[in-house]
């Protein structure tokens, strides 16, 4: 296994001197060509190719002009590579709306001008948005689609990087063998066929993750042979060394090793601010407030956790995902419509290859007058065929008015409660039937009402406008409020009864929904009143 990765780490270095020579060969063909063209758009997008691990500053500052100038030259190529681009930096830099925008844009003009490699990595940079948006069922249906593409394409740099994000969405799911064979895979191909090497210090981290619980010493030889691949001068990834450094810290607590976890996590902590990495940010407080609190620090252990939470807020909240719904049915539109314009073309291709044998037809002389009496005789049957169908519906309709005459003219109709109605209600019901158990979440609520997690969730996001767990939440805080006004218990007591364990992340929530904080509810209705 040492042996393994002592080859892979000289292979990236080797890497290393090939990437940095790829660059200055790019950056040089940039700089001798001026003219304002379809070449000089791959060169930019090329170049943010070439930066898209080691500097997403440089990767989207030259993706940003692809777009631009295959903009003003209706470059549509151009364009969707840009996108896609784009879409992984922001990705990166944790704007998932933006990443997921972008993706969507590539994907529309890759479906209709048949761009199948662009198709594919723009699948992948949705899945990766929809993960971090915790729309697991999303990314997974996303990042199998891109992998049908990639091996159609035998694309293997794209395959690669496919099956080490198809085993992070295992692993995030718990399916820890699953996700191992992902990534052995991903390390497969890196090592068997002339690909990117960028990636190998995150993959053999993640293979280290699987085996962080049942064996701590293999993993942790994975760690420190993926941070070394990460931290090497001439294969540098600050984007994997951040991560990789924050791994190293949260397993280290787990071992009691306090001052390397505090090591680690700073520097994980640092190098994320630099490159402005959200998640890794986020992934560095939850650690550090873990070991604070482990340390008995509970000042810097509640700071640390602060600061996780909003975090976590910046990356997930409504008004994202709003976006992020607004921009998928933007999407699905304009796939409709451009479905409407290929039938409308292949309507009219029919229609001229029935004029063309038509044309033809007329030019034969006695067949033609044959197929033309028959065509007749057809005609005539479709007539009256025709006619008997009408006859029919007539009399059904005259029945069905006698038959609900009575009715109607009584005017007792009773109010028809709607299909989306009831469910709402029920949605309600078993919410606050369950208000008190802060385990109570989506899945549970799924399973109440008889419905999978993808079509609930569709559901009650078109009847309600938020999603499932938004509504629990807001249902929740609502109750909350109803208490506080009848001076039913203690603040404290009150976050238990609605299911919030946690009394900061309560208050947090609360202030967010009414504008005060728990405390200050009752003064406030007060006033206005």
């Amino acid at each position: 296994m040492r042996l393994a990765i002592l080859v892979s780490f000289i292979g990236i270095t080797q890497w290393a001197f090939a990437q940095n020579k790829a660059i200055d060969s790019v950056n040089n063909a940039l700089k001798s060509h001026s003219k304002d063209d379809t070449t000089k758009v791959n060169i930019l997008n090329e170049l943010s190719y070439q930066y898209r691990w080691t500097d997403f500053s440089y990767s989207q500052r030259y993706a940003e002009q692809a777009l631009k100038l295959a903009g003003q030259l209706h470059f549509t190529k151009g364009i969707a590579t840009a996108d896609y681009r784009l879409g992984h930096c922001f990705w990166a830099l944790g704007d998932n709306e933006l990443a997921i925008e972008k993706g969507l844009e590539a994907v529309a003009i890759a479906e209709r001008e048949n761009l199948n490699s662009v198709l594919a990595e723009s699948l992948q940079i949705l899945a990766r948005g929809y993960m971090d948006q915790k729309e697991d069922v999303k990314a997974e249906s996303y990042i199998l689609k891109a992998e049908k593409i990639a091996l159609q394409l035998r694309n293997w740099d794209l395959l690669s990087r496919v099956y080490n994000f198809a085993g992070v969405i295992q692993f995030v799911q718990n399916n820890k063998d699953s996700a191992l064979l992902h990534y052995n895979k991903a390390l497969s191909i890196v090592e068997e066929h002339s690909t990117s090497k960028a990636q190998l210090a995150q993959i053999t981290s993640n293979i280290g993750e699987c085996y962080l619980e049942s064996n701590p010493d293999l993993a942790f030889n994975y760690f420190k042979s993926a941070l070394l691949m990460s931290t090497s001068p001439k294969s540098r990834n600050k984007s994997a060394e951040a991560a990789i450094s924050s791994i190293i810290g949260h397993a280290s607590i787990k071992k009691g090793n306090y001052k390397d976890a505090e090591y680690y996590l700073q520097k994980s902590l640092k190098l994320s601010r630099e490159i402005g990495l959200k998640r890794s940010i986020r992934y560095a407080y939850q650690g550090l407030a873990s070991l604070k609190a482990k340390e008995g620090k509970a000042a810097e252990a509640l700071e640390y956790q602060k600061k996780y939470y909003e975090m976590s807020d910046s990356l997930l909240n409504v008004t994202k995902t709003r976006q992020i719904v607004e921009l998928e049915t933007r999407y699905e539109l304009e796939k409709k419509e451009l479905a409407i314009q290929l039938l409308e073309r292949d309507n009219k291709i029919q229609m001229l290859w029935a004029n063309i044998l038509i044309t033809f037809l007329a030019l034969v002389g006695i067949l033609s007058i044959a197929i033309y009496y028959l065509q007749q005789n057809r005609e005539r049957k479709n007539h009256m065929a025709l006619n008997l169908k009408i006859e029919q519906l007539t009399t059904q309709n005259n029945e069905l008015s006698e038959k609900y005459k009575d009715v109607l003219a009584s005017g007792d109709e009773k109010e028809i409660e709607s299909i989306d109605q009831r469910l709402f209600k029920k949605a309600i019901e078993v919410v606050e039937s369950n208000i008190s158990d802060p385990l109570f979440g989506v899945e549970q609520m799924s399973k109440a009402l008889g419905m999978s997690r993808t079509n609930m969730h569709r559901k009650l996001k078109a009847i309600t406008g938020f999603p499932p767990s938004e509504l629990i939440r807001n249902i929740r805080l609502r109750k909350a409020a109803r208490l506080l006004l009848n001076k039913a218990d203690s603040v404290s007591q009150i976050s238990l009864m609605v299911g919030f364990e946690d009394h900061s992340y309560f208050s947090k929530s609360f202030r967010k929904q009414f504008g005060v904080a728990p405390s200050e509810y009752l003064q406030s209705k007060a006033r206005l009143n």
